[in-house]
């Protein structure tokens, strides 16, 4: 039988060392930084946001030399940082298989050990060198935040009264590729078009009440449905 295939976390690249303004409009929403990590060999940094069954991760580059020597860095973070300038779209979206070695749904290729963070390869698909469209790779992480037992998530998103990420939304200003087509039919994501690519999060409650949408790269929040 084919793997099931869940939403693991979606990363979006930052510009700025830190991504100082775009932490702040996350926090100014309602959420809390769950942890931050360096990832050596990389040349790059992040902020973890952990809901019970996904996060969104913020990407900074803190080391270009560093980062230009491998080539996921250097063809994928490096230019998607540059999304403002280059056309290019800022949003990695990070899969979980059960079982865990089961194969993607779409053709991939291994970029290897990439860093001493990992546990094992970067598979990415290859749909994903074309830079208009979001990174889709295997998340190397089996299981939802809420079952981590390494403290990294922390209390998640308790404080803001949020639950989970439960349905997220990707607007192309290009046609979206046969990969993300896949993912739509499997009910990982629905697609719409934008002059501007963003991606639009809904968060749901804890109470069970209304949910509330989280749209980036340039952060708003709203309690209705963005047109």
């Amino acid at each position: 039988m084919p793997p099931r295939v869940m939403l693991d976390h979606v990363w979006m690249m930052c510009a700025v060392v830190g991504a100082p303004a775009e932490i702040h409009a996350l926090k100014r929403g309602g959420l809390v930084e769950s942890c931050r990590r360096v990832h050596p060999g990389m040349g790059v940094a992040n902020v973890f946001f952990c809901f019970d069954n996904a996060f969104l991760e913020l990407i900074w580059v803190t080391d270009t030399e560093e980062a230009a020597a491998s080539p996921l860095t250097r063809t994928q973070l490096i230019e998607r940082s540059k999304w403002r300038h280059n056309g290019t779209t800022p949003f990695g979206i990070g899969l979980r298989l059960d079982p865990p070695d089961g194969e993607l749904p779409f053709a991939a290729r291994s970029f290897g050990q990439a860093s001493r963070s990992v546990s094992k390869p970067i598979l990415v698909a290859t749909s994903s060198d074309d830079l208009c469209q979001p990174l889709l790779f295997r998340a190397q992480r089996n299981s939802r935040p809420d079952a981590w037992t390494d403290g990294l998530a922390g209390s998640r998103q308790r404080q803001g009264g949020f639950a989970e990420i439960s349905g997220v939304r990707l607007d192309l200003a290009a046609d979206p590729a046969a990969d993300l087509l896949r993912l739509r039919d499997m009910g990982l994501l629905s697609l719409g078009s934008n002059p501007t690519v963003r991606m639009i999060f809904t968060l749901s409650r804890l109470d069970g009440g209304r949910h509330r949408y989280l749209t980036l790269p340039d952060i708003s929040w709203t309690d209705e449905t963005p047109a």
